[in-house]
């Protein structure tokens, strides 16, 4: 059963990242401001999986950021980007590859895992449920959310990466509002509609 958490610690290994770099992802990605990040640096432990090695945090809903290219954890030709343990879950930062959105959205996809929610079955058993929910919460995402999300349900998908992540974020705001819709019950009034009203601008001025 999803169990909802609203604190989260990371701790940042990165030496690209720093903490104002790691929150313009998580807003990219637009995770619901009902979970709440704090950075400490805390004791972590080194753990192999497969042929690499990850860091994990030691407490309870931790997120442990590092390089996918940090010789501390060597990867060993295993090209996954990131795992969750239970409570805990490791992320990979790779340079020249990831954007705000794309890594903001892999964050996003452990904490659902660490909550105890499938992330992964967007083109899976939720992908009627989800291509239905795009139609009729249209609120809960921008309009470029949106269409890209509807193109995606098309049996013509697009194979643009930064669409897929798009698409992505909006699967995740999906699993959010189906296992914790008390998140979108606040925050939806102040939150949405200022991002709505400034998409709105943009869109009439061409920003």
């Amino acid at each position: 059963m999803p169990t909802f958490n609203k604190v989260w610690t990371i701790i940042n290994l990165s030496k690209r990242l720093n903490e104002p770099h790691v929150r313009e992802c998580i807003d990219a990605a637009v995770i619901p401001t009902c979970m709440e990040f704090k950075f400490e640096m805390k004791e972590f432990e080194i753990l192999p999986w497969d042929q690499s090695f990850w860091p994990w945090g030691l407490e309870p809903w931790t997120i442990v950021i590092s390089d996918f290219d940090d010789p501390q954890f060597p990867k060993n030709g295993v090209n996954y980007l990131g795992g969750s343990a239970r409570n805990r879950c490791t992320v990979s930062y790779v340079p020249g590859y990831d954007f705000q959105l794309q890594f903001g959205a892999r964050i996003w996809h452990e904490m659902l895992h660490c909550m105890d929610v499938d992330s992964d079955q967007m083109d899976g058993k939720d992908r009627y449920a989800f291509c239905k929910w795009i139609h009729t919460r249209p609120w809960l995402l921008s309009e470029r959310r949106k269409s890209n999300s509807i193109v995606w349900c098309n049996p013509e998908k697009s194979s643009d990466v930064f669409e897929l992540n798009e698409v992505l974020a909006s699967y995740y705001t999906y699993l959010m509002y189906v296992n914790f819709p008390h998140c979108f019950r606040k925050s939806i009034d102040i939150a949405l509609i200022i991002r709505r009203l400034l998409e709105m601008i943009k869109n009439i001025f061409r920003i």
